[in-house]
């Protein structure tokens, strides 16, 4: 078999798993095995998955449906996944993909903090797999993603179009923390709501300026890499802060100028939330040394980690995009961690 077909196979076997297992964790094993058809390690996913599905749980679909007309008042309810799911996949059999990501994709922007960040991280790897092959698994999997995004749609304070000054490094600096005595849960999307409470934090994160997509992702995933370092402690959710900002590549040429705008300023918003919410204060800065590429994908893929996988597919084509030795430096700091856990 071909890579493609490796994917397929996999993706035919999680297309039964529930997007959820234990305490909210989210199903990440469609993403982990794209990310690795995309680093050129198929070789590497039956291992993956013998390791991973051990976690997952049946799929089992809901009942619960609603009007398409009432789409704006369900965003957010979880019980209606299943009426969600129904509506991609009869939108997908419809019109063309391009077509409902057009569309869909700019009602959900705002939303991007949904289980934190994993709607719109799904929809961009399937969105992304079809690009490379078109079939009915694939199509199914980005409805699977879009519903994901749609029922567990969260919002965060802060304008959907910043119009600031400032540049992204200089507005990071600018941002409020989170109280330390407020207390933090297992999730990071319900322990970055926190920052609604946060005096300051919707006008830091308002005033950025943010005019060149393409430019403003790299700057983004580059200064939050770095962060990821300077924060080792609670480096793990800043994981999120380079992985959505970069899978928003895979959205951006579905659509128009305006709303690729409005992306990356939800992606933005909910980095800087995760930021106000777990930098350390003071930050450790750490020097970012730099590192093979070939050895840092080896390391994640060694350690069947699915964010040390989807981190380091992301970190190393953002590197190949605008190089930065922080890409390099934090994926392979978090492969090197879990592999010693």
């Amino acid at each position: 078999m071909n890579d493609e077909d490796i994917f397929d196979e996999a993706l035919a076997r999680l297309s039964t798993t529930a997007d959820e297992f234990g305490p909210g964790l989210t199903n990440h094993g469609p993403m982990a095995c794209e990310a690795l058809i995309r680093l050129r390690r198929s070789d590497a996913v039956d291992d993956f998955m013998a390791r991973y599905s051990k976690s997952l749980v049946p799929l089992e679909i809901s009942t619960l449906h609603f009007d398409k007309s009432a789409w704006r008042s369900s965003l957010g309810k979880r019980s209606l996944v299943g009426g969600w799911q129904s509506l991609f996949t009869n939108e997908l059999v419809e019109r063309p993909f391009e077509d409902v990501i057009a569309t869909w994709v700019p009602r959900l922007a705002p939303g991007a903090a949904a289980a934190a960040t994993h709607g719109l991280l799904r929809t961009a790897h399937a969105v992304r797999s079809i690009e490379k092959r078109t079939n009915e698994l694939r199509i199914a999997e980005l409805a699977r993603g879009l519903s994901y995004w749609a029922a567990t749609y969260q919002e965060l304070p802060g304008p959907q179009m910043p119009t600031g000054e400032h540049g992204i490094r200089q507005a990071v600096s600018r941002i409020p923390l989170v109280d330390s005595s407020v207390a933090m849960t297992n999730l990071i999307s319900s322990s970055i709501t926190a920052v609604a409470d946060t005096e300051g934090f919707d006008r830091a994160v308002g005033d950025v300026m943010l005019d060149d997509p393409q430019s403003d992702l790299s700057t983004i995933t580059s200064t939050f890499a770095q962060l990821f370092l300077d924060n080792p402690h609670n480096g793990f959710p800043f994981i999120h802060t380079v992985t959505a900002p970069s899978a928003c590549r895979h959205l951006l040429p579905y659509l128009s100028d305006l709303h690729q705008r409005e992306l990356v300023g939800a992606v933005w918003r909910v980095s800087a939330a995760i930021f106000s919410r777990y930098a350390s204060d003071p930050p450790q800065v750490k020097s970012a040394e730099p590192s093979d590429v070939a050895t840092v994908v080896e390391h994640a893929v060694d350690s069947l980690d699915d964010h040390a996988i989807k981190f380091v597919e992301a970190c190393t084509r953002e590197h190949n995009i605008a190089p930065s030795p922080a890409y390099l430096a934090a994926a392979d700091a978090w492969a090197l961690r879990v592999r010693q856990s």
